[in-house]
């Protein structure tokens, strides 16, 4: 079987930089270095160098530009030419962090305004932060995450050409697509018959009671072909156009697209490339799956965001039972309430140049309603938002808040970051 895309964020490998210059360094700037130090190795950074002079510059931007992601910390002022020396040797978006004293977020603030406006470079972030910031583990890991969406492989079924979204996605992100015909696809599902018995025995942590046997047993064999795609083609993401899917072959992928999220895969309903940015992303940042929704409504004044689909991965849930599909009526759709909590609710313009987001904490959720899909949450957002702001249908609910990871993402990407109710 292939790696699941947490695997393969994780093992990510990244360089560091601990920028000081001698002029100012002191036993209290080193301690700083090395606490610094400390808290990146923590983190899994194996690679990290003491960088003092031009030479040092140089030599580590030759190691980062073969490396797949790079870290500077600004120990120090009068670091700032280090810090494009590095940049024009490695020429690859790199996270910033700098100590809050001795003026290393001033020099931090004139390498990536220099490396912005001078080089026509890109920088994917700058925190001023203590050597014991929780911003360290989470813009480092939002950082790996991002640098890791190249590594995206998706396997997309039922699909004979590349929509324009898919070819957007891998000019943009970086990640690969293999297309399965729709032939095709009809033979593996047929073929994956044979493996749906067993997986439909392995359900326990969905309440199938109601469901027919039979039904169960066709999503599973949609489950059971997934797998057999992505071990193929050693892949480790999945996505299907599902209305044409569905009704094709009168059987949904939300099982096979809630399983893959639980395995750490990344997994995406009606071939959303957009959306499965952000579910890897949710993924490789927060460990948990992100939940796709449809956008239904902005109540209260803008403070109430309902959102709604027909699957959800078990471990977002707090429990999930099979009900049918709610256009179609085709098994199953996989429904169930959302973990209480605090949520970052994201979505991607089509052009990939917007990334919007606002934070909120879930007010409700359930099949409250028999009128839309079979998920269905409410949240209470921070800040009051506007139509008008709304760049896409789906939207996807990222555990916890994660405000400063997504900024991360979008200057990595090139992207113009939106807080939604910001005016």
């Amino acid at each position: 079987m292939s790696k699941p895309f947490t695997d393969v964020a994780r093992e990510t490998s990244i360089s560091a930089a601990l920028l000081l210059n001698p002029v100012h360094e002191d036993a209290h700037l080193r301690q700083v270095a090395n606490q610094f130090r400390a808290r990146l190795e923590a983190l899994g950074v194996r690679h990290i160098a003491v960088v003092r002079s031009d030479e040092d510059a140089r030599a580590f931007g030759e190691r980062a530009r073969a490396a797949e992601g790079a870290v500077l910390v600004f120990i120090s002022g009068g670091t700032s030419r280090l810090a494009v020396e590095v940049y024009e040797a490695a020429r690859k978006p790199m996270l910033m962090l700098a100590h809050e004293f001795h003026n290393a977020s001033a020099s931090m603030m004139s390498a990536q305004s220099r490396i912005r406006y001078e080089l026509g470079g890109r920088v994917a972030g700058w925190y001023t932060v203590s050597p014991d910031s929780p911003l360290v583990p989470l813009t480092v890991t939002a950082y790996r995450a991002a640098v890791s969406l190249r590594k995206l492989h998706v396997v997309q079924a039922d699909a004979d050409e590349l929509s324009r979204d898919a070819a957007t996605f891998q000019e943009r992100v970086g990640g690969r697509i293999t297309l399965v015909s729709r032939e095709e696809t009809a033979k593996l599902l047929a073929s994956a018959e044979r493996d749906a018995g067993r997986l439909a025995t392995e359900l326990a942590d969905i309440d199938t009671g109601g469901a027919s046997p039979e039904g169960v047993r066709r999503a599973a064999a949609v489950y059971a072909m997934a797998l057999r795609l992505l071990s193929s083609f050693d892949a480790n993401g999945f996505t299907v156009d599902c209305f044409p899917f569905i009704m094709r072959h009168r059987v949904t992928p939300c099982l096979a697209v809630s399983r893959l999220l639980d395995m750490g895969y990344v997994a995406a309903c009606e071939a959303d490339y957009r959306a499965l940015t952000l579910l890897a992303f949710s993924l490789a940042v927060t460990g948990l799956p992100g939940w796709i929704g449809n956008f239904n409504a902005l109540a209260g004044g803008g403070r109430l965001l309902r959102l709604s689909h027909c699957t959800v991965a078990t471990r977002l849930a707090r429990y999930t039972t099979f009900l049918p599909h709610f256009e179609t009526g085709n098994p199953y759709a996989v429904a169930g309430p959302l973990r209480d909590g605090e949520y970052t609710i994201a979505a991607i313009s089509p052009d990939y140049t917007v990334l919007w987001y606002s934070e909120g904490r879930l007010a409700e959720s359930g099949t409250i309603s028999g009128g839309k899909c079979r998920t269905q949450a409410s949240f209470e957002l921070r800040a009051p938002v506007d139509e008008d702001e709304i760049v896409s249908n789906h939207h996807v609910a990222i555990p916890g808040r994660v405000a400063p990871a997504l900024r991360v993402l979008a200057r990595y990407l090139g992207m113009r970051l939106v807080r939604g109710g910001a005016g």
